[in-house]
């Protein structure tokens, strides 16, 4: 299993990026910008503060030995509490069942007024003899890769890029 920790800074409140985060067309943006070949999102029925999302996901897929190959279907669920401002999610891979597991939260914290920190963490285990290591590092870091355009993305829709 490998784990991850991303984190970067916006000048905006917490609640507008919150709010950003949880919407799905943001979230369309993100997957597409971490790699994701086609994506789906839907807004599921709020359980009090707790707003749930469901992505379906393209991603490159591997072969046992490693390689590259076509694409993996893919469902994420989130969960983003509104009273914690944080999120939670879970991707399953539909064909290869329980022998990947790929999970993480955000937190945001408030630095001001107009000023926050998102905090990402996850990790990633996939349960391929001899090639699931490999795998997760090149998955990592190609998620680390791609983080810039990330931070990128959420400022130029919160407006704080010209």
């Amino acid at each position: 299993m490998e784990s991850y920790r991303l984190e970067s800074e916006y000048p905006v409140p917490a609640r507008r990026l919150f709010d950003l985060l949880r919407s799905p067309a943001c979230q369309e943006a993100l997957a597409l910008v971490r790699g994701a070949q086609e994506v789906s999102a839907q807004a599921l029925e709020q359980r009090g503060a707790v707003r749930p999302l469901e992505l379906e996901l393209s991603l490159p897929g591997w072969d046992v030995l490693g390689r590259p190959r076509g694409a993996e279907r893919v469902v994420e669920h989130q969960d983003w509490d509104a009273d914690g401002l944080a999120g939670r999610w879970v991707r399953h891979f539909r064909e290869r069942g329980q022998a990947v597991v790929w999970e993480g939260e955000w937190q945001l914290h408030v630095l001001g007024p107009e000023a926050c920190r998102l905090v990402e963490v996850g990790q990633i285990e996939i349960r391929t003899p001899l090639v699931g290591r490999k795998v997760e590092r090149a998955a990592l870091a190609e998620l680390q890769a791609r983080h810039p355009r990330v931070v990128d993305l959420l400022l130029r829709q919160l407006g704080a890029l010209e």
